[in-house]
């Protein structure tokens, strides 16, 4: 099933300019996917959003990234890279016959997602903290009481 993404994205309400990425700037990108580049306002505030489609969505949703992710603080829900986790796939049933209203969704979801967890320190994922500890495993032995302590980092 094949929907115009572009026209789509166009006609959001929170999206203010949207430009679709040539091959060149799509670096790791898979052949199969079309890559996006939008502006948004959403709640005050605007956001570089960058968003690649698989060529089986609506089956599978879009990735969508923060673009300049670093220039933020930490927020929940979204990791080191910009992925923003808005929507827990799990058990999740949608209409495939309705892709742009799919993409409409989706759009929602991340910019609820991202302005949600904006201010909110607690809120920020396991996925983040484990990124901030060293990944090399390492022990304690103490001799004189006969325990040892592991620590896994992960």
């Amino acid at each position: 099933m094949t929907i115009g993404f572009k026209s789509v994205l166009e006609t959001h309400p929170c999206v203010l300019s949207v430009e679709c990425l040539a091959d060149k700037e799509q670096e790791g990108a898979s052949k199969s996917s079309q890559n996006f580049r939008l502006h948004a306002h959403e709640n005050g505030h605007d956001w570089k959003l960058l968003i690649e489609f698989d060529n089986s969505f609506p089956l599978k949703l879009p990735e969508i990234y923060l673009e300049n992710a670093k220039d933020y603080p930490a927020m929940g829900h979204v990791n080191w890279y910009g992925n923003i986790c808005y929507k827990d796939k799990q058990g999740l049933a949608l209409d495939y016959k309705k892709p742009e209203n799919i993409l409409t969704a989706c759009i929602y979801e991340a910019l609820r997602t991202l302005y949600e967890n904006y201010t909110d320190i607690n809120k920020i994922e396991l996925e983040k903290f484990q990124e901030l500890v060293p990944k090399t495993p390492s022990f304690i032995y103490h001799n004189f009481h006969h325990f040892i302590i592991y620590l896994y980092f992960f």
